[in-house]
């Protein structure tokens, strides 16, 4: 549903399309410089601002996550997931080069809170194959994910003792041009 449905209204800018004809309807008589003002939360049709981070990573997060854990109980929910990350990847790079604009650079400062995401997911999905073996009664492999499940934990500690420091302060080169546009 979100592969087809989800990212397909997302493409044709559907809330864009209703919003726009809101506009037209609610203030018919605009003249050029009102139409490209922000009314009432409502933007024209072609400005669509900027990127909308928040949803849309929260949304992917939930797919990625909810794939993870489910791919171990049923291995099917794969090929969906697969789907979905394709359309996703070939929608947002059309949507990040062609519709909405760039206002910031963030560094990579989303990445560590991504990456703990990922690897949440991948303890969750863990957590569930285990559950699987105790129920079927195959010890020694309940044990194995479960030093598995340790091994990942502490590559998440390891990994994060070695790289927030890094990935809290921006890079240089962002830096430098942030101080010459303001400047």
């Amino acid at each position: 549903m979100k592969s087809i449905l989800g990212l397909g209204v997302e493409l044709v800018r559907t809330l864009s399309i209703v919003q726009s004809g809101v506009r037209y309807l609610l203030f018919p008589n605009s003249t050029l410089r009102e139409k490209r003002l922000v009314r009432l939360g409502m933007r024209a049709i072609d400005d669509p601002g900027w990127f909308p981070f928040h949803k849309i990573l929260a949304q992917d997060m939930l797919v990625v996550v909810i794939s993870v854990v489910f791919a171990v109980v049923a291995p099917i929910v794969l090929l969906p997931c697969a789907v979905f990350c394709l359309f996703s990847r070939i929608m947002w790079t059309h949507h990040h080069l062609y519709v909405y604009e760039s206002v910031f650079e963030s560094g990579g400062q989303f990445w560590p809170k991504i990456f703990r995401r990922f690897v949440f997911g991948l303890i969750v999905a863990q957590m569930t194959i285990t559950g699987q073996f105790i129920l079927k009664e195959a010890r020694h492999e309940a044990y194995a994910t479960m030093a598995l499940m340790f091994m990942t934990y502490y590559f998440l500690r390891n990994t994060r003792a070695r790289f927030d420091a890094a990935s809290s302060t921006l890079p240089l080169e962002v830096a430098t041009v942030m101080d010459i546009t303001v400047a």
